[in-house]
Order: C-alpha cells, then structure tokens, then sequence
C-alpha cells in the first residue's frame, strides 16, 4: 500500500535535459546488447553441449 501511495502522489515535474536523452540511450543500447547476447547463446548452445560430450 505504501509503495501504492508512493507512486500515486503527484510529482513537482522538471524539463527534460541532455542527461537525460543519455540516459534513455544507454539503457536502449543496453537492453539490444543484452538481447544479441542472448540470442548468441541460445544459436551456440547445441555446438557447445556437441562438444563436451
């Protein structure tokens, strides 16, 4: 209930500045590694389980 109430309240605002367009960015190009290097994996993983047996 509090973090309810927390998320209700409302908030005093502020422009968005470069900082923050930086920050959307980074958490994007993150997000994309994150996926590529997944999908990677799952591709690699048949070869890998091939060879240690």
């Amino acid at each position: 209930m509090l973090l309810i109430g927390i998320a209700v309240q409302e908030s005093a605002g502020r422009a968005l500045v470069w900082a923050d367009y930086f920050t959307v960015g980074g958490a994007v190009l993150a997000l994309v590694g994150l996926y590529v290097s997944a999908n990677q994996l799952m591709t690699n993983a048949p070869l890998a389980l091939a060879v240690r047996k």
